[in-house]
């Protein structure tokens, strides 16, 4: 028996859920309850498989990422990306060098600000908290099977491969492998509305950057 809100493994017969404290009533395949700060659980159903926010969370932290890089390359070397091929092969290396920021951040707070933002928790082991070589093994599967390394069609393909596998699965192939859970809670209009916000002027700056 599995939660329904983390996919925590959890004893036959126990109401609720020792890892995240959802309530195991709901049949498998439909919604789990979040917890609420005065009960184990609160009414609020939310999907635990949500594959399409995690890949936006993920976007957001990439982009995130990669535009304060692109700031410090621009100063440190003004015509870094002036020549052929140079933006998709920066963008390739800062993609890798995201695993080793991600890695920090899920190790001290077991979330990046595009998780936080949409409201993604990863969940450590039920053995204790995420080290750092941990979360490091997870970023990099993530980074090779998740995102194809951010090669072209490549990542297109291992996209796809790993939706169909959450969607099948209700986790995904690192989650599972690292023992790790991933909750969801409710978003909010707000932080979708600024999530959106800073998508239309991270495209809106590519476009001026690419057109200079």
């Amino acid at each position: 028996m599995y939660c329904f809100q983390c996919g925590a493994p959890v004893a036959d017969r126990s109401k609720f859920c020792a890892r995240c404290g959802a309530e195991l009533n709901p049949p498998a395949g439909q919604t789990a309850t979040a917890p609420d700060v005065s009960q184990p659980a609160t009414a609020v159903a939310i999907p635990k498989i949500r594959p399409w926010v995690r890949y936006w969370a993920r976007m957001l932290d990439v982009c995130l990422f990669s535009l304060a890089a692109g700031i410090v390359i621009v100063f440190r070397a003004p015509g870094a990306f002036s020549e052929r091929g140079a933006v998709q092969g920066i963008g390739i290396i800062l993609l890798f060098l995201w695993v080793f920021i991600e890695a920090l951040l899920l190790s001290s707070f077991g979330t990046t600000p595009g998780k936080f933002m949409l409201k993604i928790t990863v969940l450590p082991p039920p053995s204790g908290s995420v080290s750092y070589s941990d979360a490091l093994r997870r970023s990099i599967k993530v980074w090779a099977r998740g995102l194809g390394a951010g090669l072209p069609v490549v990542n297109l393909i291992a996209l796809a491969l790993a939706h169909g596998h959450l969607t099948r699965n209700g986790t995904t192939s690192w989650d599972s492998e690292g023992g790790f859970a991933v909750k969801h809670e409710r978003i909010g209009v707000a932080r979708v509305a600024a999530v959106t916000l800073f998508f239309i002027v991270f495209v809106l700056l590519m476009a001026i950057a690419r057109a200079a």
